[in-house]
């Protein structure tokens, strides 16, 4: 697997916070970008993960579990 991707946002330029926000099923690091913008804590450093595994239906979509073969998601590993 590559490094992970994940966009940043710091509307401070000194911190002493991270929110780490996640996105779910079929979302992508763009997902809540927003939101470090509407919710303004001070000195707060935000990041935006992408999932690692890209989801094959036609969008820039991801997932944190992987495809088997036989369709099934692995959410064990």
């Amino acid at each position: 697997m590559d490094k992970l991707e994940y966009l940043e946002s710091n509307y401070s330029a000194d911190y002493d916070k991270a929110i780490v926000f996640i996105h779910g099923w079929k979302g992508n690091k763009d997902s809540f970008k927003s939101l470090s913008s509407i919710i303004k804590i001070k000195n707060t450093k935000w990041f935006f993960p992408q999932a690692p595994y890209k989801l094959n239906d036609g969008f820039e979509t991801y997932s944190w579990a992987f495809q088997n073969s036989d369709g099934t998601y692995e959410i064990k590993e």
